[in-house]
């Protein structure tokens, strides 16, 4: 009796210990951790009200290009978009099931980019954000067997963690926001949801603001697919399986990108690819990047980076074009002829302009106390029989003088080096580009503003393929 009443005392010890340390790990959630748009957007897919029969996956690019109540008009649906910033390819395959859950979904979108397939690097904490958000589910049970016991266990119990000593943390205005009824309402007001870039528009859905198209930097497009992730190919196979073996139809996509982006690298490689994966696996696939510029026009300008985050303008396009493949494309056999160029080169010679303007620049040693040497080269890319010509202006900011002016545009040459000797400063290059023929002021407008000082100078030295884009 003695000992039974000693164990007793040490479960139940072992029991208080537990529940203490899960009162204060769920108390340390919900006062570190900010309202997160995951959380909002799986609330409103598991809204009562609502039975989504169509739902799209992917990332950023997905959220950003595809307005379901587009879809909702043209093909009689009621549809959601379910494309989360980070969004991986083993996030896509649990939100998949998730929306089976309490859905019946007839259709699955699954816009694919390609940049989730090769060399990703994901944050351990980072990579559970949707994870976290998920309802207690058979589901949720699933994501910690398959993916959590093998990892520190604070990754799957202690995300609060990495906002805490990541010092992204404002206790007060989090407690403020989970105690109002918004947040229990389930509202968007309540999330920080700044990348979005624009409006919300409704269910998945933001109209991206128009801002100046080509922000960022040009990232040539790699892609071996020896150095593959695994974990998304094999998730990628899971989601086909579950659809055939739930009868949901599933409709792969690629939505465009910007042109400068898809002229300059490998995408070639990586259209074949997907082309092929699902091919193998029996599923459709469209890649948007090879639609025909007469059923779809779009330019540099219509995106708000130059990794392809559309514009709303595009997007509401892109939605109605996007419709109409998934509707026609069962009962017309044509529809790959009709809408899209039949490979890389097809889709290259129809380039016919500069698609690309872009420069590389370095800084050498000073010759002299307080010069500088200051170089730089232009990038341009057209089609394969453009002729393309540029004219270049470089100014000093603070004086508002004139270094150097090309008076009319010159033949480009991609060797040719400009180089000037300059003090500390504000400068902007400006380069405007364009085919050789035309009558245009420009094709593609390059404006860069930079500052040179001796920081700056150290840092960049006299490496000539640093800069706004990835040259090597």
């Amino acid at each position: 009796m003695r000992n039974f009443k000693k164990s007793f005392k040490i479960i139940a010890r072992s029991v208080l210990f537990l529940v203490v340390l899960i009162i204060l790990n769920e108390t340390c959630r919900f006062i570190i951790m900010p309202p997160s748009y995951a959380r909002y957007i799986l609330g409103e897919l598991n809204n009562k009200k609502e039975n989504y029969d169509c739902v799209v996956l992917g990332a950023s690019h997905g959220r950003s290009a595809i307005n379901p109540y587009k879809l909702d008009e043209a093909l009689n649906c009621n549809a959601i978009n379910m494309s989360i910033p980070s969004e991986t390819v083993k996030d896509s395959y649990y939100l998949l099931k998730e929306s089976c859950r309490k859905n019946n979904p007839k259709t699955i979108i699954f816009d694919i980019d390609y940049q989730y397939w090769y060399k990703l690097i994901q944050n351990q904490y980072w990579e559970t954000f949707i994870y976290e958000q998920l309802d207690f589910s058979s589901i949720k049970l699933e994501y910690i067997a398959c993916n959590l016991l093998e990892k520190d266990f604070r990754v799957g119990l202690t995300r609060w963690a990495y906002y805490f000593f990541n010092g992204n943390i404002n206790l007060k205005e989090n407690v403020k926001l989970k105690t109002s009824k918004a947040y229990w309402n389930n509202e968007l007001s309540v999330v920080n949801n700044k990348d979005a870039g624009g409006s919300y528009v409704g269910k998945g859905y933001f109209y991206r603001d128009d801002t100046n198209g080509g922000k960022g930097k040009i990232k040539k497009v790699r892609f071996d697919t020896n150095d593959l992730e695994q974990e998304a190919v094999h998730y990628f196979k899971k989601m086909v399986q579950f659809c055939k073996k739930k009868g949901i139809r599933l409709v792969c996509i690629t939505s465009p990108i910007t042109p400068a982006t898809l002229n300059y690298g490998d995408y070639e490689t990586v259209h074949n690819y997907f082309v092929k994966l699902c091919k193998e696996q029996g599923v459709e696939y469209y890649d948007f990047n090879y639609v025909k510029d007469s059923v779809l026009h779009f330019d540099n300008a219509d995106f708000v980076d130059y990794d392809g985050h559309m514009k709303g303008r595009l997007a509401e396009q892109f939605s109605v074009v996007l419709a109409k493949v998934i509707k026609e494309a069962p009962n017309n056999s044509d529809i790959l002829n009709q809408y899209f160029y039949k490979d890389f080169q097809e889709y290259y010679s129809s380039v016919k302009k500069v698609v690309t303007n872009d420069l590389i620049y370095a800084f050498d040693y000073a010759k002299e106390k307080n010069k500088y040497n200051f170089k730089f080269k232009s990038i341009v890319i057209g089609g394969p029989n453009t002729k393309t010509e540029v004219r270049v202006i470089v100014n000093n900011i603070n004086n508002n003088k004139m270094i150097y002016e090309d008076k009319k545009y010159c033949d480009y040459e991609p060797s040719k080096e400009y180089s000037f000797d300059v003090e500390e400063g504000s400068y902007e290059i400006v380069i405007y580009a364009r085919t050789k023929g035309t009558s245009v002021e420009y094709e593609e407008l390059c404006r860069k503003p930079f500052k040179i000082d001796a920081n700056e100078v150290n840092v960049y030295k006299t490496k000539l393929a640093v800069g706004d884009i990835d040259y090597e």
